[in-house]
């Protein structure tokens, strides 16, 4: 069995340091701290750097919630080359609009340059706010972008345009993935790569 490690050069995400049952991040410039269970050892940078993180979010009930100080912008960017993809804080979620652990999906993706005449087809399962999705549209794919969130199929047509991609073959789809797969299996469709992260749970639509 062949194993391939992925690896990114992106550098709109850093983690600056972990340990204690958190992680401090930089997105974009905008420096977070989040929960990490698995991050059991001790931190290693001083806790001064810590205090300079902008955003903390606190564990509580079944979301959480970010604790913000008087810095913190609304909304912020984050670019991938041309690409542009906006973040923000969210009330329901510690998540701020981008998953960095799958840029080097983004970079793989960026690699298979296609013929527009002849372009392959790509299924970006809970595809989120469609990170992949512009990557591979731009590289000349055409995407099939499924997810069950209203919202999060919102932001990514905001990515969208943010990216001046608005031409871009992307069929934003708001739909339950696994319903979707079985309806496109009837009627024989078919792609040339599938690319699917799913989430530890869904509240569906909404």
């Amino acid at each position: 069995m062949r194993i391939e490690v992925l690896t990114s050069e992106w550098t709109g995400y850093r983690l600056l340091d972990s340990g204690s049952g958190r992680k401090l991040e930089d997105f974009a410039g905008v420096r977070v701290i989040r929960s990490e269970p698995k991050a059991w050892w001790k931190p290693t940078l001083p806790e001064a750097e810590w205090r300079k993180a902008v955003g903390t979010h606190e564990d509580s009930g079944r979301e959480g919630h970010w604790r913000l100080s008087s810095g913190a912008p609304k909304e912020w960017e984050a670019k991938l080359d041309s690409l542009r993809f906006q973040l923000k804080f969210m009330d329901n979620s510690k998540q701020v609009g981008i998953f960095p652990e799958q840029s080097p999906h983004w970079d793989w993706l960026s690699k298979q340059t296609a013929d527009p005449a002849n372009r392959p087809k790509l299924l970006n399962l809970f595809g989120y706010t469609g990170a992949a999705s512009l990557v591979a549209a731009k590289a000349g794919w055409a995407v099939a972008h499924v997810d069950a969130s209203k919202p999060a199929v919102a932001w990514g047509r905001r990515n969208q345009e943010l990216s001046k991609l608005s031409d871009a073959p992307i069929r934003w789809i708001l739909e339950d993935a696994p319903t979707f797969v079985a309806r496109e299996a009837k009627r024989g469709n078919t792609y040339d790569a599938i690319l699917l992260d799913p989430p530890a749970f869904g509240r569906g639509p909404n």
